[in-house]
């Protein structure tokens, strides 16, 4: 599994091509064949998972019930804008202008590792989502969490509910 850190601010030219970070490159797994599945993200940005990481996500979605409604809706609405691209020889992607502009991607771009994908933002649209997001209560508890060794969110949950 490639784990994705730091950020990065490049150019984006007229034909949607922008580097791609040298240190995120070294993470890739010789699977993922320099490959990336790109999605909308939750906020406005995209979601570019390698390859091989993908495959894993599908794994998992093939093991939902697709009968679901919802499921099914969702599903579809994530594989409806889904791209792939690969490196080229200048260690470039390329994404299309009309789905760089469907999160106000335009002459610059922000690559941020966020471990196992990495996001692609319009750097101030990402500094705008950071500034609403600083104040949030629950900010601190989660990245006490996140920083903690042991990961383990559920248990805690209930360690917090115990001392109230």
């Amino acid at each position: 599994m490639g784990n994705f850190v730091g950020s990065v601010v490049y150019s984006v030219d007229p034909k949607g091509r922008f580097n791609f970070p040298a240190n995120m490159k070294k993470s890739l797994r010789e699977d993922a064949e320099e490959t990336f599945i790109i999605v909308k993200g939750d906020e406005c940005c995209l979601y570019a998972y390698p390859n091989d990481q993908w495959e894993e996500r599908l794994e998992n979605i093939n093991s939902l019930e697709l009968e679901d409604e919802v499921i099914t809706f969702q599903l579809r609405d994530i594989l409806d804008e889904c791209v792939t691209a690969k490196l080229d020889a200048n260690q470039r992607l390329t994404l299309s202008k009309d789905f760089l502009n469907k999160v106000k991607i335009s002459d610059k771009i922000k690559i941020k590792g966020v471990l196992n994908r990495v996001e692609f933002w319009n750097p101030e649209v990402y500094e705008e989502y950071k500034q609403n997001n600083l104040d949030k209560q629950s900010r601190s508890e989660i990245r006490r969490i996140l920083l903690n060794s042991n990961f383990n969110v559920k248990k805690e949950k209930k360690v917090n509910e115990k001392a109230d």
